[in-house]
């Protein structure tokens, strides 16, 4: 038997550096409303949902979203 996840939500208030969090529109693992979710427990984080992209949209998806990003 696994033992539930557990509640990491209040962690987000200690994040300090720009977050942009990224949800995939047709992710049925995590959807776009988790990450909105998650968005909210960092202070100042933006959020966005890419079009047409499923769970691993990152693999696929041709949006320059999905592109690596680089320091």
């Amino acid at each position: 038997m696994t033992k539930p996840t557990p509640d990491r939500r209040a962690a987000g208030a200690d994040i300090t550096v720009p977050c942009r969090v990224v949800s995939f529109a047709q992710d049925l693992v995590a959807p776009p409303v988790y990450g909105r979710e998650l968005a909210g427990t960092i202070p100042g984080a933006t959020f966005e949902a890419a079009d047409d992209a499923g769970h691993s949209g990152y693999l696929g998806a041709r949006d320059e979203r999905a592109a690596p990003r680089r320091p």
